[in-house]
């Protein structure tokens, strides 16, 4: 029995790491984690007018990079400024919003970055076994530069997007800060949510994803995923990837039904997230399927790409259009994002998510289109045609309102700047 109680006790103190070891890590996390403060005015999809904070981490010193959550620091135009542990807030500009991942990547003046902070070491190979244990590191409920641990539960892929599972605590104030591989010290995850009114539910974006991106950026290319002409779908337990539907031009060669093996000889297609990682910064791929009895394989061209970092809009009487957030959506839609209370627009019954199909009789496709629509108007009342989309029974259908606003001052909104 003592042996036995013996053995226990080696083998527990060779799968922990060393309270010197937890200690170096937590120590190295407060030297390159940081502190994210948004300040949103316009709130473009779902995302709403106001301050948020979560965190980050120094990722390339010499650039000035920091990783976080696109979700933190807003896929619509915000002020974003991060301070580094015990030092004042700088200002941060974001140069790559990933919608798909949740990630965003900012950058500062390197010589504000101050003497003391480090770059995190990222394990840009594999995702981490279930069962590994994990250090969370943020500043959950505004408790600045704390940690919490767990272990990684597995990978789960939710909407298509993969993520880590983690049961260290992700509270808010976490989302952004490093998921970190508490035997190695190297950042494993970029802590995003947690599932509501649950214990031990939370999830991170895998950094080998995350490392992708970044290399592409260092290479001076484009890493914004493609919005390819397929739907996807995954057989249960998440064991094959297959064609749920097929658009041009891609219904040339794949066929609705076809299993994807391989991208580029890489057989790591087990998701959307993977798929699109291995279509970032190509122009072409070769893609092998299969197809009933028989191995097929394909060279395709990747679709351009969109910049996720230009957000653009128009803003006036408290509404704020433009065209949709989601980039899988048509973006000749100029739709109503924002609706502010006590507003010219909000007093004429104007709802977000109505899209604005005319102003004055004329045809509104595109930004230029409401701009040339809307000058010269500033005082005087406009006619919108709306599109309403509503659930009646079972069933969505379209009703189309006319509102009549008295035009205020016409303001043109982007990712960088209001004029």
């Amino acid at each position: 029995m003592i042996y036995i109680l013996h053995f226990v006790i080696i083998l527990l103190l060779g799968l922990a790491p060393s309270k010197s070891g937890a200690t170096d890590i937590i120590a190295d996390a407060s030297r390159y984690t940081i502190q994210v403060l948004t300040l949103t005015e316009y709130g473009f999809g779902r995302e709403a007018r106001g301050t948020t904070r979560g965190a980050g981490f120094l990722i390339d010193r010499e650039r000035g990079w920091i990783m976080t959550n696109a979700h933190v620091v807003k896929k619509s135009p915000s002020r974003v400024r991060i301070s580094f542990r015990n030092h004042p807030y700088i200002t941060a500009e974001k140069i790559y919003i990933d919608n798909h991942l949740d990630l965003a990547i900012l950058q500062v003046d390197a010589q504000r970055i101050p003497t003391e902070a480090i770059a995190a070491q990222l394990n840009c190979s594999t995702n981490p076994n279930p069962g590994t244990a994990v250090i969370a590191y943020g500043h959950p409920w505004g408790l600045i530069y704390t940690a919490t641990r767990g272990i990684i539960s597995g990978s789960k892929t939710l909407d298509g997007s993969e993520h880590l599972q983690t049961d260290a605590a992700v509270n808010p104030g976490n989302s952004g800060g490093p998921l970190i591989d508490a035997a190695s010290g190297r950042v494993v995850g970029i802590n995003s949510s947690g599932l509501r009114d649950s214990t031990g539910l939370n999830f991170a974006v895998p950094i080998p994803f995350a490392c992708t991106i970044k290399d592409l950026l260092t290479a001076g290319r484009q890493p914004a995923p493609p919005i390819i002409p397929a739907q996807l779908a995954v057989t249960r337990g998440n064991q094959e990837v297959v064609i749920a539907d097929i658009m041009a031009p891609w219904n040339t060669w794949l066929r609705i039904g076809d299993r994807i093996t391989a991208i580029d000889g890489n057989t790591n297609v087990r998701n959307q997230s993977a798929i699109l990682d291995q279509l970032r910064g190509k122009q072409s791929i070769s893609i092998r399927v299969r197809r009933g009895p028989e191995t097929l394989e394909f060279t395709l061209s990747v679709p351009t790409v969109l910049d996720q970092v230009e957000r653009l809009g128009v803003a006036f009487s408290g509404l704020l259009i433009g065209p949709p957030a989601e980039r899988e959506r048509p973006q000749d839609q100029m739709i109503i994002h924002q609706v502010e209370t006590a507003s010219e627009g909000e007093q004429a019954s104007v709802f977000e998510g109505d899209v604005v199909l005319a102003v004055n009789g004329i045809r509104t496709r595109s930004l230029e289109d409401l701009l040339r629509a809307l000058e010269g108007l500033e005082g005087k009342d406009v006619e919108l045609v709306i599109r309403r989309t509503r659930r009646t029974s079972e069933l969505y259908q379209y009703e189309y309102l006319i509102r009549s606003v008295e035009v205020d001052r016409v303001l043109q909104i982007d990712q960088r700047r209001t004029r």
